[in-house]
């Protein structure tokens, strides 16, 4: 006679051919046709569904509270109420859509606290409280005669209870129940803010000092000396949101509407020479030297960061040549660059890269407008290839200046004050520089193109 085997208590969470093996108490979700676009909600609802089922409620076990509008009840939900509570809850209804209509009428005045910053609401914080409470108030004594508690009307309406019990003693005396500041008064007036935000907005007044703005108000309001002082000033100025900062410096004829004509024009030819596959070379010049140093550094708070670097000595010229996808060429000269150093560093270029030599007829140099770029020597080049000069500041619509900017970042980051040789960290500085980056900054600079051709002015 078989002895049958004796049959294995599943536990929860085992599996009952191997029982040391536990699995998941939920099972896993049915994998998605893109395992790729599997979410987090998907994951989350396939549990959920499990669990719904034994979270049923029942309508009956649903508690309103005491003051919700009865009209959408049921006919079997809606409860019993006497004369009384109807004119409670009439009352109720009334003073809710008057605490609604309130609060819009002061979001229709005031901004939105949500919305501005910090910093720019300063002007209203001296007004807003007092002004609010003192609108909520006649309602809150009407309501607290009506019968209902102070705590409640405070959190209803967001005043403090003392307010409340203060201008119902106020009317006792058959004085205004109105709240006033406590404290010293401020200085702070709205005509003096009116004033000095009028005057600031002003592009010729923006160089002010806050001395000038203290005499400007004394004489035009007829104050004393002692009434308007800089603290005062500066705290009015910090409320309009206005700010003391270094000025970038920008010449007048930059944004003047023929260099506006001239760059929309530039542009316009530029992207048809882009979208004609044309190899568009950028070229230009910087400078090195040992005073090209780290800017920034760490020291002890309160100590004054200094770098020990060696005697400025004699200037590197750099003249480098890139493509909107890589660097072509460089040259290293000792001291500044002629006109005669440019014209070579491009026959050079033209016979000595493949790339421009077999390319010549589709082939544009994109220059500034130095002087030793539109020399007489260089007349029999311009035959060979064809120059195109760019408009007067407009440095952002060659990604040349960026190359420099990033090639300068990494020459000051190699910086050591043992190491003399100028020429041999310039050439280490470039090999960080990857063909991304110079892709990068010609689409950068292509949106500079764009503003042009929709004639903005670019700072």
């Amino acid at each position: 006679m078989e002895i049958e085997p004796k049959k294995t208590r599943k536990r929860k969470g085992q599996d009952i051919e191997n029982p040391n093996l536990k699995r998941s108490i939920f099972p896993a979700p049915e994998p998605s046709p893109n395992p790729r676009k599997t979410t987090i909600y998907s994951y989350i609802t396939n549990h959920t569904q499990l669990l719904a089922p034994g979270f049923d409620v029942a309508p009956e076990d649903i508690h309103f509270s005491q003051y919700r509008d009865y009209q959408f009840f049921s006919k079997e939900v809606r409860p019993v109420i006497d004369e009384e509570e109807k004119e409670t809850f009439s009352y109720q209804v009334k003073l809710n859509l008057t605490i609604s209509r309130t609060k819009r009428e002061l979001e229709r005045l005031q901004p939105s606290k949500k919305k501005e910053k910090k910093d720019k609401k300063k002007k209203e914080k001296f007004l807003s409280s007092t002004a609010k409470n003192n609108l909520f108030l006649p309602l809150a004594i009407a309501s607290v005669e009506k019968g209902y508690s102070q705590k409640y009307l405070g959190s209803l309406l967001g005043i403090g209870n003392k307010k409340i019990s203060r201008c119902l003693q106020k009317k006792k005396h058959n004085k205004p129940a109105i709240i006033e500041k406590r404290g010293r008064k401020t200085k702070v007036q709205q005509r003096f803010l009116e004033f000095l935000e009028e005057f600031l907005m002003n592009p010729k007044n923006q160089i002010t000092t806050l001395k000038d703005l203290r005499r400007l108000l004394i004489k035009r309001f007829n104050l004393q000396e002692k009434d308007m002082t800089i603290y005062l000033v500066h705290k009015m100025v910090k409320m309009l949101s206005f700010t003391r900062k270094r000025a970038s410096i920008q010449v007048n004829s930059a944004q003047s509407k023929s260099n506006i004509d001239k760059r929309e024009i530039l542009s316009r030819l530029m992207i048809k020479n882009f979208s004609q596959n044309k190899l568009i070379i950028f070229i230009d010049e910087t400078g090195f030297n040992q005073h090209v140093v780290p800017i920034c550094g760490y020291s002890k708070k309160g100590k004054k960061f200094t770098l020990q670097c060696p005697p400025k000595g004699t200037n590197h010229s750099v003249i480098a040549a890139v493509t909107k996808e890589k660097i072509l060429c460089y040259q290293i000269f000792q001291g500044s660059v002629k006109s005669q150093d440019f014209g070579a560093f491009v026959l050079n270029m033209i016979t000595n890269i493949d790339e421009v030599k077999g390319n010549l007829e589709n082939a544009i140099l994109f220059l500034d407008n130095a002087s030793i770029h539109r020399a007489k020597i260089l007349s029999n080049l311009r035959e060979i290839i064809s120059f195109q000069f760019n408009v007067g500041y407009s440095p952002f619509l060659n990604p040349i200046e960026e190359f420099f900017g990033l090639w300068k970042f990494h020459f000051r980051k190699n910086f050591s004050a043992q190491e003399s040789d100028v020429s041999r960290r310039i050439c280490m500085s470039i090999t960080h520089i990857k063909a991304h980056h110079i892709l990068s900054f010609f689409y950068h600079s292509l949106s500079f193109y764009n503003a042009s051709l929709n004639r903005q002015k670019i700072e």
